[in-house]
């Protein structure tokens, strides 16, 4: 039975490839598709200056299949790249402008590793603290708490809660077993993302509501670049909707086929996109944009304008979300030496009070 392939929707997702080196074979193909290289020829010149691996295989596998008679978007569907990929090939061999499409393609998922790239490099410092964090407190739970611990045991003070506790985590993570127990959350923090490709940065920018306006805007970028992308190369309206369907935000992923078939109805793209979301789940610009667009006939122009608007918004985000966590990162650790610290004193002050009401 022939394993099903597995599509990503994400436009730079490539699972076991560096999204940097995915940018610069795409922009490669381009140019040489765009110099009158024959598709087979370029990938296999593609594939002998190819330092990943992975990629190298991947487009050696794309010639044998562009060679042997089949068009380069099933080969690109067949090697499992991503969809939106796929849909823009398809309508570049329709419309004959399937360099420029690729060209475009190649600034959106350079500009999605930009913010990548950023918001990696913001983590970077948290990553290590927590590290740091990790280790420093637990030389603190196996060398001070045992001893401090064996000199409360020889007084009859009462220990404090807080004290308790960490006098009980200081005897979990004692020997092998216990050091084992204490790092495993770490290390599995690490190893799993990378084990099965789970783009962490990604979950974190879901998962946190002040980040989530990222992610949206990330969401509206692919959308109406790859949308813009589509009818600067001549496709039209409902082509360009149904290839760009995988990409639909997620405000609008529900209504996506009343969307096509209201335009296919003879609706505006404009008047298609309220009827059928709601005026609230679309971006006033982009609504703004696309009536200007449909006036003047140039909605392409319009949606590469929101795409790139919303690229500068969110690559601005980015670099303020850089600044924020620095003191975030103070303040962690900050906490943790509080607590260590309270810890210990607690005790200390019982047992300075009950000496001098003695």
């Amino acid at each position: 039975m022939a394993r099903k392939k597995k599509i990503s929707r994400d436009p730079a997702k490539m699972p076991g490839i560096p999204i940097n080196a995915y940018v610069v074979f795409i922009r490669r193909l381009a140019y040489l598709l765009k110099a009158n290289v024959g598709i087979g020829k370029a990938l296999q010149s593609l594939g002998r200056s190819e330092t990943n691996e992975k990629l190298k295989r991947k487009a050696f596998s794309l010639a044998r299949r562009v060679e042997s008679g089949k068009n380069l978007a099933r080969a690109f569907h067949e090697e499992e790249f991503p969809s939106v990929l796929v849909d823009l090939c398809k309508s570049g061999e329709r419309t004959g402008s399937f360099h420029e499409m690729l060209e475009e393609y190649s600034k959106t998922i350079e500009m999605e590793a930009e913010v990548l790239r950023k918001f990696q490099t913001a983590l970077i410092m948290p990553k290590v603290t927590l590290c740091l964090m990790w280790v420093l407190l637990y030389i603190v739970l196996q060398v001070a708490f045992p001893k401090f611990e064996g000199f409360l045991a020889q007084t009859s003070i009462s220990i404090p809660p807080l004290s308790a506790f960490m006098f009980h985590l200081s005897r979990t993570t004692r020997g092998l077993f216990g050091g084992i127990l204490y790092f495993l959350p770490l290390v599995a923090a690490f190893l799993v993302p990378r084990i099965f490709h789970i783009n962490l940065e990604s979950k974190i920018l879901r998962a946190i509501p002040k980040l989530k306006t990222i992610y949206v805007k990330q969401e509206w970028i692919r959308w109406t670049n790859s949308l813009g992308i589509l009818l600067h190369g001549k496709a039209n309206m409902v082509e360009s909707l149904e290839a760009s369907k995988s990409l639909f935000p997620v405000a609008l992923a529900r209504n996506a086929e009343e969307v096509i078939q209201r335009v296919t109805q003879g609706r505006m793209l404009s008047r298609a996109l309220v009827e059928s979301c709601g005026i609230k789940a679309i971006p006033a610009i982009l609504t703004s944009l696309i009536e200007t667009g449909e006036e003047t006939s140039q909605v392409d122009e319009g949606l590469l304008y929101v795409a790139e608007t919303f690229g500068k918004e969110v690559l601005e985000e980015t670099r303020r979300l850089s600044a924020i966590i620095d003191p975030v990162v103070t303040l962690g650790l900050g906490s943790l030496v509080l607590l260590v610290a309270v810890s210990i004193f607690l005790p200390m002050i019982q047992a300075v009070s009950s000496i001098s009401n003695m």
